[in-house]
């Protein structure tokens, strides 16, 4: 069992900063700050590579969770959701109803949290 949490850039030094500083729990098996930076969190090279991470992640059978953060730039949240939504509902032959809100979007399937 695997979780993936996938950044458009170089984040996982600063995630892993503010988890150790908020006295927040790293994820379940990811305790390590080496094996978070490096297993844990997919840094994707840049927002033209996150779908093909997400690809990547969706068909690697071992991860039972999957989180991506993006910046929305000047394309905005909902086109930046509206593309990974896209990828999502091909792979996993889904339709997901779930708006995008402020505090993110979460869709359940039964052998994925995306």
């Amino acid at each position: 069992m695997a979780q993936k949490l996938i950044v458009e850039g170089k984040d996982a030094l600063a995630l892993t900063n503010i988890l150790m500083k908020r006295k927040l729990n790293p994820p379940k098996g990811y305790s390590n700050p080496k094996k978070f930076q490096n297993s844990f969190v997919k840094n994707a090279g840049g927002i033209n590579k996150v779908e093909a991470a997400l690809i990547e992640a969706l068909e690697n059978t071992n991860n039972t969770n999957i989180g991506i953060i993006v910046d929305a730039d000047d394309k905005g949240a909902v086109a930046r959701f509206n593309a990974l939504k896209k990828v999502i509902e091909e792979r996993l032959k889904v339709e997901i109803a779930e708006p995008i809100t402020e505090a993110g979007f979460v869709h359940k399937e039964e052998n994925f949290c995306i």
